[in-house]
């Protein structure tokens, strides 16, 4: 309305809240209710009586020549003298970009049973992450993993490799690897869904990325 009609109204496009965000050095992201509003009320009170629509256009065209995202021209611009931004340096920092969203982090334990040259494994569920690939032993909580190796018949005799983290697109996973050394292959090998697994990888299937990693890790210690 106050370019159309020359009638008192604020305006507050992208190139607007830019200008006032440096200006000000407005914390936050402009996108949050809070912030959003207190521009608002910025640009009210400095939007003058009379010639609104010139006013408007000029800060319109100073955030889209001058102020820009990245290619600013702070010299060249009438306003930098009281410009909080520009006086502190920071103006690369202004506005404040959209926040990441968090990424969410699990952990889980895994038991890699080693006997000399081989290790055992087991083929994951089709459904889940890695679905139908081999991988180690996997347990959300050490207990459980502790549990287990108590009702197999096991020692609890346990090194612990460096913990590493698994990025996946939607969330972070810590892997903590624990070794447990037998001193002769269990009667498993009927089994289909296990397999003990050369170190020299002299046979195929199918292995998750962070088991690749960890069988590269055990290789280079034995």
């Amino acid at each position: 309305l106050s370019l159309s009609l020359g009638q008192h109204h604020p305006i507050l496009d992208g190139n607007v809240k830019r200008v006032l965000a440096r200006y000000f050095m407005i914390e936050g992201w402009y996108g949050v209710k809070k912030v959003e509003n207190q521009l608002w009320h910025l640009s009210e009170q400095l939007t003058p009586k009379n010639n609104v629509t010139e006013f408007n256009q000029a800060m319109m065209d100073l955030g889209a020549s001058v102020c820009s995202r990245s290619r600013f021209d702070c010299e060249a611009c009438p306003l930098n003298s009281g410009c909080g931004a520009f006086n502190a340096g920071k103006v690369k920092e202004f506005p404040h970009s959209k926040p990441k969203k968090a990424v969410p982090k699990k952990s889980c334990h895994q038991l890699i049973v080693q006997c000399g040259d081989k290790v055992l494994m087991e083929k994951r569920p089709n459904s889940g992450i890695w679905g139908g690939l081999f991988g180690f032993f996997e347990f959300n909580e050490y207990e459980e993993l502790q549990t287990f190796l108590a009702q197999q018949g096991l020692e609890a005799d346990l090194v612990e490799l460096e913990a590493f983290i698994h990025v996946f697109s939607h969330f972070e996973l810590k892997i903590n690897p624990h070794v447990l050394n037998v001193k002769k292959i269990p009667d498993v090998v009927n089994d289909k869904q296990l397999v003990w697994y050369p170190l020299d990888q002299s046979i195929e299937v199918g292995l998750a990325a962070p088991t690749k990693k960890l069988v590269k890790q055990i290789t280079a210690i034995v």
